[in-house]
């Protein structure tokens, strides 16, 4: 039954909360939601009964994900993409094995990431960021368990009008790129 109410809080974060995805599956911990913060921290909280069968979070685990302030996360299947103020991406496997694990990160931009999401299969990244650049990166995976760190390869740049990029999408259906910029344009590329 819904009321309408908040059934619980939390301090999460030092500083401002930056973003919040919901993670279907993490291990043991069943269904959980990750946030990221100005403190550089990515956290996964699960919600739990307490007392008098009122539900509390539960911080099940800390990451120190970024020099600086994670701006953007984006979840696609078992992959979780973050981004920060250090220009870098980090793409961090969860729902394997339990514990979300960072397999690879990319120095991407000079300057804050803006923007960025993941392809609905979690192949492909695109990203934007203060320095008006939009790239497309395809990940790939070593072979194995216990394997190298994840690579990615730049598919190239993506047309810019004016500005830092403000919002990255992918289309469901068809093949492109939504682009969102300060100056208010949105361009769809192919």
């Amino acid at each position: 039954m819904r009321t309408n109410q908040c059934v619980t809080e939390t301090i999460a974060h030092v500083g401002k909360v930056t973003g919040l995805v919901a993670v279907k599956h993490l291990g043991q911990w069943g269904r959980v939601i990750i946030s990221a913060g100005a403190d550089g921290r990515i956290k996964c909280w699960r919600i739990q009964s307490g007392r008098w069968g009122r539900p509390r979070l539960v911080c099940r685990q800390v990451m120190d994900a970024h020099h600086g302030a994670v701006t953007v996360m984006s979840v696609a299947g078992d992959r979780l993409l973050t981004g920060g103020a250090d220009g870098d991406l980090q793409s961090w496997q969860v729902g394997w094995r339990g514990e979300p694990r960072l397999v690879g990160r990319i120095s991407a931009h000079r300057g804050a990431i803006t923007a960025a999401a993941l392809s609905p299969n979690g192949d492909l990244v695109v990203s934007g960021g203060v320095d008006g650049l939009t790239y497309l990166w395809r990940l790939s995976t070593s072979v194995g368990l216990g394997s190298l760190p994840q690579k990615a390869n730049c598919l190239g740049s993506l047309p810019q009008k004016a500005g830092a990029v403000t919002a990255v999408a992918f289309s469901l259906e068809a093949p492109f790129v939504a682009i969102g910029e300060d100056a208010g344009w949105v361009q769809f590329c192919t």
